[in-house]
């Protein structure tokens, strides 16, 4: 009997030693925010694009604006200076408590090590209210250089770009502002058209698809 208490024992004390050792491993994991971007629109309906830094800074980029806020990690935890909290489990944003960020339709996009719009063509409907066209997007093939018209043949990629994360992007000049990202094989988009003394407008697609 005092034999097998012992070894009861022993295997309690074996196994709360492992218990332990798991709960201090866990303990250390935090999630990286900065090995993602964010692709989403905010509650005026703006297509955006998040993106972290290592320095606890974010970038909320959008055709009208971009702005920059502080952020901290609490496990799953992103929390955002004045604006609120989300969480993200399994690559995914599982729960959101922002204010002026609308993460309905939000994706997690994992930051990949190439630039994956280089060299593809997009095309499809940009749409405002009771108004539609063909819109083609076309990035070189060095991905350096971007294009949007029309027709394939007037969108020429000859224009610099800001790449994000290599799987966004943003696009301006004095006309045009394009915000975009890159999610399951279609480019989530928005343009906003400028014209001095009138005002913007805006169009956007919730996918062009790819050629």
């Amino acid at each position: 009997m005092k034999n097998y208490i012992k070894k009861l024992v022993f295997f309690l004390s074996v196994m709360l030693m492992i218990s332990c050792s798991d709960d201090d491993s866990s303990s250390f994991e935090t999630f990286n925010i900065t090995e993602y971007i964010i692709g989403g629109k905010l509650v005026n309906n703006r297509v955006c694009i998040m993106i972290f830094s290592s320095n606890g800074l974010v970038r909320i980029i959008n055709v009208d604006e971009e702005m920059q806020l502080s952020y901290t990690i609490d496990g799953n935890s992103v929390i955002l200076e004045d604006y609120g909290s989300f969480e993200v489990e399994n690559d995914e944003i599982i729960f959101d408590d922002l204010n002026d960020i609308n993460f309905e339709n939000a994706v997690l996009l994992k930051k990949p090590e190439e630039n994956q719009l280089k060299g593809k063509t997009f095309s499809g409907m940009l749409s405002n209210i009771g108004f539609q066209f063909e819109h083609f997007v076309r990035f070189s093939n060095n991905g350096n250089l971007y294009g949007a018209n029309e027709t394939f043949e007037t969108a020429t990629p000859n224009d610099n770009y800001d790449l994000i994360g290599n799987v966004s992007g943003k696009f301006q000049d004095d006309q045009f502002s394009d915000v975009f990202y890159f999610n399951n094989n279609q480019l989530v988009y928005e343009r906003k058209v400028s014209f001095q003394g009138l005002q913007p407008i805006y169009f956007s697609s919730q996918g062009l698809d790819i050629q």
